[in-house]
């Protein structure tokens, strides 16, 4: 009898880690196994192509005016004026890994414009659902002089296969925007906001993005509406940056599954309110502790109804319920902190002309206005 001997030959899993690489003259791709984003170079740095590849949608916009991560002085007024926002930005480097990168750089021009830098970092790590751009806005030290930059950050988000719904929070509470392909021309602007982030949830499934931007320099968050597409337009307060120094500022666009609405979004997670406790959506995986407060206003001191340590999973979700419940006429606090810092989120019940306290106090003049809103908007007042 013949004998045969089986030999098992071990492979390693293949592994999508992140990676950068180059599609054609100008234009890359930041890719890991759930995300996807084609970045032009010589269109002003913006992502031109954003899919979630879990569901395969495409969040954005690769019309000429429109796409993620265009940027430019506000006080230029038109983005057709701008100096930065779609013209052409060399690329410094590339790197794949753990954490894929691509870093693009532009000097501007004219007699203020020529004395300042933007470089834009676009990251994405190997196990994470959050995309950062990281805005560096620089005054050359040859300018020997302090000089004023007002940041208008631009980003279309939207999908041209479905509705879809804008979450954000004001002081009045949470409020929303709903956007549908081929709806008649609309905008709005909003100064009263509580903090930075704007959720583009979709209707009948429990999906979407997140867009943030730091809140202590946000002046106001502007919804324009068209045939082009759907923005969300951060504006910031002056920003007076000192020759030879640079103002930075990240933004981050977190995708996330498995919540019908979003409350909250920082620290690389995106959160609802559920019955007796909260829904937490992670980009990461961290340890992450969760404490719910409450609070009667206008009293500032709160009480801690529970505090639970808990291990987070990228691209799921944990629910954390609380022991006890909040009285009527009370507000209830739930801060989320992990390594990359703290969520705040808060749920009134029963309060009567409530008011929402800033996640911050924001700097600026809070009498700063960009314009006046020309068209009704579902909503538009402060």
């Amino acid at each position: 009898m013949r004998k045969f001997l089986l030999f098992l030959l071990l492979l390693p899993l293949a592994v999508f880690s992140s990676e950068c690489v180059k599609l054609s003259e100008g234009l890359y791709r930041l890719e890991n196994e759930f995300v996807k984003a084609d970045i032009t170079a010589v269109g002003g740095a913006r992502c031109l192509s954003l899919v979630d590849k879990r569901t395969g949608l495409e969040y954005t916009s690769s019309h000429p005016e429109m796409g993620i991560g265009g940027e430019c002085d506000w006080q230029e007024k038109k983005m057709k004026n701008s100096i930065w926002f779609g013209k052409p930005y060399a690329v410094l480097g590339t790197q794949k890994g753990d954490r894929a990168e691509i870093r693009l750089q532009r000097s501007g021009t004219g007699v203020v414009g020529q004395w300042i830098t933007i470089t834009k970092t676009y990251t994405l790590d190997d196990k994470s659902t959050e995309i950062e751009v990281l805005y560096d806005i620089a005054v050359r030290a040859e300018a020997m002089k302090t000089i004023s930059f007002y940041p208008w950050l631009h980003n279309s988000v939207q999908l041209e296969s479905e509705p879809v719904k804008m979450i954000f929070a004001k002081t009045s509470g949470i409020n929303s925007i709903n956007f549908k392909p081929n709806w008649p021309l609309n905008e709005s602007f909003h100064y009263d906001m509580a903090d930075s982030w704007v959720a583009v949830s979709r209707l009948k499934h429990p999906s979407g993005v997140v867009l943030q931007t730091p809140y202590r320099d946000m002046m106001c968050f502007y919804n324009w509406q068209g045939e082009e597409g759907n923005t969300i337009e951060q504006m910031f307060h002056e920003q007076q940056i000192k020759a030879g120094t640079s103002y930075v500022a990240p933004m981050k666009l977190t995708f996330y599954s498995g919540l019908d609405t979003v409350d909250g979004a920082d620290a690389g997670v995106v959160a609802q309110f559920i019955d007796g406790g909260v829904r937490i959506y992670a980009a990461y995986s961290d340890d992450a502790e969760v404490t719910a407060s409450a609070r009667k206003p206008p009293e500032l001191i709160e009480r801690t109804i529970g505090t639970e340590s808990v291990k987070l999973q990228f691209g799921k979700t944990q629910d954390v319920h609380f022991p006890s419940t909040v009285p009527q006429g009370e507000e209830l606090i739930v801060r989320v902190k992990t390594s990359r810092g703290t969520m705040t989120m808060r749920k009134p019940f029963g309060i009567k002309d409530y008011k929402r306290p800033p996640v911050e106090k924001r700097r600026g003049r809070e009498s700063d206005r960009f314009g006046m809103v020309f068209l009704k908007a579902e909503s538009n007042k402060d």
